[in-house]
């Protein structure tokens, strides 16, 4: 056998194992000190609460909205927004394909709850801009940003030309900067607290061959929302960081691939696509987790399986998922 080989394998089967004790020492470790943690979080654990469900207009809470920033009806918007819809939220989609955005209000609408559709193009940051003032004076001060838009692009870097690499930084990365930095400054201003939601991946911490467009803004979006977390703690404004794994959406079918020619290309992706299918994660599922993660203002929430036990592994051995890296390609 392969002396690499052996070796990977070796330290497959030692990270496993290592793991799995890691596993059931956390879970202890909870256990015995989740008596605690209630006492010291109760207090802001209801009050996140209330603000979440808007049973009365007339409490706390000035504007009871939640603005999902989409792109493209790419990356399961209608669950994510019926998500809040459905808790009550007055909901505003923004889209850079407006009919969609409209069928995305109808839908919540015939569901019995509330939405508005705006077109709006997320890598134009004084479009954004002007969307958040357009917002907030027609509707209030969002309770809840959603920052959800996202395009996927695959293909060994050296063959990604760079309008490609630099457009799923616009859009993945700097789309999320442009509607915190748009948003982000009423709702601290305001001092009633309230949440962002920024749209990771598990890309974030896995490297991949094939994948370091995606991989990179993925990344870069994580850290970021750390920083900002870290900062509008003060305000009472908190920021979630959401890791999705292979979840099946439209934007898997609609992934750019570089440096291949189109029929291959059509061919790897519908493959791709029809394994995430297979796989039967719905965005519902992740629409969940999300709001899990406002209600309860969790920090970082890897979401499927494979997501938490790769965030898992990514913490405990990067050795061995740089290795895993250089062994397997993906495209």
């Amino acid at each position: 056998m392969n002396p690499g080989a052996v070796d990977l394998a070796i330290a497959a089967a030692v990270l496993v194992c290592v793991s799995l004790l890691v596993w059931i020492a956390h879970g202890l470790v909870r256990d015995s000190l989740a008596r605690y943690r209630a006492v010291f979080t109760e207090t802001a654990r209801v009050r996140m609460s209330e603000f979440f469900l808007f049973v009365d207009v007339n409490q706390l809470w000035v504007a009871h909205v939640a603005v999902i920033g989409i792109l493209a009806a790419a990356c399961g918007w209608f669950a994510r927004s019926w998500a809040f819809a459905a808790a009550g939220a007055e909901v505003v989609v923004s889209d850079l394909n407006l009919a969609a955005a409209k069928q995305t209000a109808a839908l919540i609408a015939e569901r019995g709850g509330l939405a508005h559709a705006y077109q709006l193009d997320v890598a134009d940051e004084a479009a954004v801009i002007a969307h958040a003032e357009a917002v907030t004076a027609a509707h209030g001060v969002p309770d809840v940003l959603v920052n959800n838009a996202g395009v996927a692009q695959a293909g060994r870097f050296l063959a990604t030309p760079s309008q490609d690499f630099r457009r799923v930084l616009d859009i993945n990365l700097f789309g999320v900067v442009h509607g915190c930095r748009a948003f982000g400054p009423a709702m601290a201003r305001r001092g009633l607290g309230g949440h962002i939601v920024n749209l990771s991946s598990m890309a974030a911490y896995t490297p991949q061959q094939g994948m370091g467009a995606y991989a990179t803004s993925k990344s870069a979006v994580f850290m970021f929302s750390d920083c900002l977390r870290a900062e509008l703690a003060s305000t009472g404004v908190g920021v979630s960081t959401i890791c999705p794994g292979v979840v099946h959406t439209n934007i898997v079918r609609n992934t750019t691939v570089s440096g291949l020619p189109d029929d291959e290309a059509a061919r790897k992706v519908a493959m791709v696509d029809r394994a995430y299918r297979l796989r039967r994660y719905s965005a519902a599922k992740v629409a969940k987790q999300i709001v899990k993660a406002v209600t309860k203002d969790k920090a970082v929430v890897p979401v499927t399986p494979e997501a938490r036990l790769q965030y898992l592994f990514s913490r405990l051995s990067p050795g061995a998922a740089r290795l895993a890296a250089r062994a397997v390609a993906l495209d």
